[in-house]
């Protein structure tokens, strides 16, 4: 059986290799649609939605919401830094795109997900897709886990 959450955050990001607008310091709400997979329990649910959004996909998001997210090293963040030192700031190993952000989600997702449910039964992440407009998004499933978009930290 396989199980689909939505969720929201809002964020501020800057792609400095690009050509175009996309350069420039702008912000969107993604929308998130994450896909797991498991075996239906015997009370006939995979897991709580209350608990899943709650335990895991809440905290998974949390520090994206209204942060900064930047490549590191991009010279921005020293000016940041010294005008807004309060400013979260998330910082990716590559352009932080919504691929970049996708394979985050994945992976906290992954890791932070139990290998059994409440239930005793396996439940995993078949994929998540990050909605950076209306009109486009980034899909990651396991088969495509990319460990260079991984983020190196935070701020």
């Amino acid at each position: 059986m396989q199980l689909k959450i939505h969720s929201t955050f809002d964020a501020a990001h800057r792609l400095a290799f690009h050509k175009g607008l996309c350069r420039n310091l702008h912000g969107h709400r993604y929308d998130v649609d994450i896909i797991l997979e498991g075996v239906v329990g015997d009370n006939g649910i995979l897991v709580d939605f209350g608990i899943l959004k709650r335990d895991f996909i809440r905290p998974c998001l949390a520090d994206l919401d209204h942060a900064l997210l930047l490549e590191q090293p991009d010279p921005l963040l020293t000016a940041i830094q010294s005008v807004l030192p309060e400013q979260r700031v998330v910082l990716f190993r590559c352009p932080p795109t919504a691929e970049a952000i996708a394979a985050l989600i994945f992976s906290r997702l992954h890791f932070l997900l139990p290998s059994e449910t409440t239930e005793d039964h396996p439940i995993h992440v078949v994929s998540v897709e990050v909605h950076e407009t209306a009109d486009c998004s980034a899909i990651l499933s396991g088969s495509s886990l990319c460990p260079d978009f991984l983020p190196v930290g935070r701020t």
